[in-house]
């Protein structure tokens, strides 16, 4: 009698289209949960010039949801409305920060200090076109 071996028994054609399957559902996932941080990203790409800014007032920025339990309200965002100057002009702005963990430091070092100062790019083209540097070491 011969000896069968492991791997001769096992599905490899639907190992293979579940490991795949898996994976793209992953990736779709991260790049969900990763899209508004890349949207800030790329939209900063033409804002080269710094300044800094101070902050006038902050806005939760909520979604309600509907679920089994009932209608619920999900934080996405905080809107920062915030002033800076350039060349002797003071511009005003709002900035949707997406609440991620990459903008979670910032998120919370603006809550407990409202006075900080804040790093702010702008187009130097346009300087109405500005965004706020939330990164924070």
């Amino acid at each position: 009698m011969r000896k069968v071996r492991s791997w001769e028994v096992w599905d490899w054609k639907s190992i293979i289209v579940t490991i795949s399957v898996v994976s793209g559902l992953c990736i779709a996932l991260s790049f969900i949960f990763h899209f508004p941080d890349l949207l800030r990203h790329q939209n900063g790409k033409i804002l080269t010039n710094t300044t800094s800014g101070h902050f006038i007032r902050a806005e939760e920025v909520r979604v309600r949801s509907q679920g089994k339990m009932g209608t619920r309200s999900i934080l996405t965002g905080v809107l920062i409305e915030y002033s800076y100057m350039v060349d002797g002009v003071t511009y005003y702005s709002k900035d949707n920060i997406p609440y991620s963990s990459a903008n979670e430091a910032f998120l919370g070092k603006l809550s407990r200090d409202r006075a900080m100062i804040l790093f702010v790019f702008y187009n130097p083209n346009h300087p109405d076109q500005s965004q706020i540097f939330t990164s924070v070491k």
